[in-house]
């Protein structure tokens, strides 16, 4: 699947303009091009009812986080609850990446840093997760956009370079 997409990546991107090219590298990099309040206007319906979802339901993921087989026990409906809540996580992650770029690293840190700070209620977690997220991303942002570092670096590559040594610790630390 993932060459699928490659291949047809490719396709696409030789058929666009020089401008359009560059736009497509610094989003894939990570670059915050969606930081004017009209675009932030478009997303903020959609983020708000979609983490009102998942707050609501933060319930049900305490439940399934227990295992199929218990939260069937207490009663949840576990095949339409992780459908819905998969979908709500989706489209809240592919509102973000709309308009920040690929910034899969918050993704995966944030998360694993605010169960640290709160524990594993996800009533408390996910705002934590957001929050954790959003603290990456503005000091990335902060950074590239303060420090001169020889060019135009996109605060996708900074989130990386930031987060990759608490990745690193993770992994050490499972591994354990």
């Amino acid at each position: 699947m993932g060459s699928g997409y490659g291949a047809l990546t490719t396709l696409l991107t030789l058929k666009l303009d020089q401008n359009q090219m560059e736009f497509i590298q610094r989003w894939s990099a990570g670059s915050l091009w969606g930081d004017d309040w009209r675009y932030l206007g478009i997303l903020v319906p959609w983020t708000a009812i979609l983490c009102a979802y998942a707050l609501y339901k933060s319930h049900v993921l305490n439940i399934l986080n227990l295992g199929n087989e218990t939260a069937t026990g207490l009663g949840t409906a576990v095949k339409p609850e992780f459908i819905g809540l998969t979908v709500a996580a989706v489209a809240l992650s592919s509102g973000s990446v709309s308009l920040g770029g690929n910034f899969f690293f918050v993704g995966m840190i944030a998360p694993h840093m605010a169960r640290k700070i709160v524990g594993s209620n996800h009533k408390l977690l996910l705002p934590a997760a957001g929050l954790c997220g959003a603290i990456i991303v503005l000091l990335a942002d902060t950074i590239t956009r303060t420090i001169s570092l020889g060019t135009d670096v996109p605060t996708g590559i900074v989130i990386t370079v930031l987060s990759t040594p608490y990745f690193l610790y993770l992994l050490a630390k499972a591994n354990n």
